[in-house]
């Protein structure tokens, strides 16, 4: 279990988790954290594109080494990332977010940030994590394609003065959120003590949710997540757990 972490800041990257791994075939320490001014070439889950401005947007990556993890329990990063992203907005600016399972975080029926956890082994053998993790900071508007889908913190702020927006500030203050979560979780090795808090931000708990796999699409109800980070949803009279690498889920009329 490492405590440290280290902060480098690049101007232009195709991709922060795509540096961290190529440091991480390099023998890079854990705790390493890269964040980038701009991304050329950002993706969120399933291979979609992530847009990162010049200027506009957090994006920032961290080296996790597998040894503490066992490999069932890799999706729980995904829940702990959402919770420290949330809990920082909260703490910087007031913005009591949702949580969209698996990987989204919600203000006002909106996307403000999404996570992207990938895992790779090494010729070694030895497995590690890349957390990723992009909010939407300085954006004032979005493509049509996007515009009733995403904000970002400056657009719902508005003209308020809560405090400055500093990009750097986020990173740091989120991935320190996410460091106490993180030991928590390596001393229990599930999420039980995080379920409560997990649920109670969780966006569609309670109703209907469109579950949308290759080989099929079908409703069921989101009950809550279970103590490895899957989501629990009840359909054809039964509940079932599902993985977050395996769906989408979507609103039953629209994104949340």
């Amino acid at each position: 279990m490492f405590d440290k972490l280290c902060y480098e800041y690049y101007e232009s990257l195709d991709s922060t988790n795509e540096r961290i791994k190529e440091r991480a075939r390099n023998g890079a320490e854990e705790g390493l954290v890269i964040s980038a001014d701009r991304q050329t070439a950002g993706r969120g889950r399933i291979g979609r594109k992530w847009q990162s401005p010049q200027g506009e947007c957090v994006a920032t990556s961290m080296l996790i080494y597998q040894n503490d993890i066992p490999l069932d329990s890799i999706p729980s990063i995904t829940v702990l990332c959402g919770l420290a992203v949330r809990s920082a907005l909260s703490q910087l600016y007031g913005m009591e977010c949702l949580i969209k399972w698996p990987n989204d975080i919600i203000l006002n029926g909106k996307k403000i940030c999404g996570i992207l956890v990938e895992y790779e082994t090494l010729s070694n053998g030895l497995s590690f994590l890349v957390v990723g993790i992009g909010v939407n900071v300085h954006q004032k508007s979005f493509s049509d394609d996007l515009a009733d889908k995403a904000t970002s913190i400056d657009m719902e702020l508005l003209d308020t003065t809560i405090r400055p927006v500093h990009r750097r500030e986020i990173v740091e203050v989120i991935w320190t959120s996410f460091m106490t979560y993180y030991k928590e979780f390596i001393l229990y090795n599930n999420l039980s003590i995080f379920k409560e808090e997990y649920e109670k931000h969780l966006v569609n708990i309670g109703n209907r949710v469109r579950i949308e796999r290759a080989e099929a699409s079908y409703d069921a109800i989101a009950r809550g997540i279970s103590d490895s980070g899957g989501l629990i949803i009840y359909v054809n009279g039964e509940e079932q757990e599902i993985r977050n690498y395996e769906v989408s889920v979507r609103g039953l009329y629209g994104y949340v």
